[in-house]
């Protein structure tokens, strides 16, 4: 038997805790809808040409490859190259924790596709993007 007093409480608590339910599924319905824009955003490709193009570090294999996330976005970059969209193209990376030099490896790889060397400028300091 519960007392007239926590049975009250407990009643008034129940539009409370509707409201809360509510507003959590409005929030998410919010945040999941801005991330299917910023998708379909970012999936569109409006290319334009520039000075550069530049390639932000991501992890290096403990064997020195790209991993294929930093191999996607150099393959991107050496087809908009050689489509002409840019004349240089700059890498950007640190020392990974794999012990390789972010930026070394992707001048590497775009040098191993054709991109000429003199094309390439180096930012080794790139730790923090």
């Amino acid at each position: 038997n519960q007392s007239p007093m926590k049975l009250t409480s407990h009643i008034a608590l129940r539009p409370l805790w509707r409201w809360t339910v509510r507003l959590l599924l409005a929030v998410a319905i919010l945040y999941s809808l801005s991330a299917l824009t910023l998708a379909i955003i970012g999936l569109h490709e409006d290319y334009q040409p520039s000075d550069a193009g530049v390639v932000f570090g991501n992890k290096v294999e403990p064997s020195g490859e790209p991993s294929p996330s930093l191999a996607s976005r150099l393959d991107k970059t050496i087809k908009l190259y050689r489509l002409g969209y840019f004349p240089a193209v700059i890498v950007s990376g640190g020392m990974g924790k794999e012990g390789w030099d972010e930026a070394q490896v992707m001048a590497d790889y775009l040098a191993n596709q054709g991109i000429p060397r003199s094309a390439i400028l180096v930012d080794h300091a790139g730790n923090n993007t």
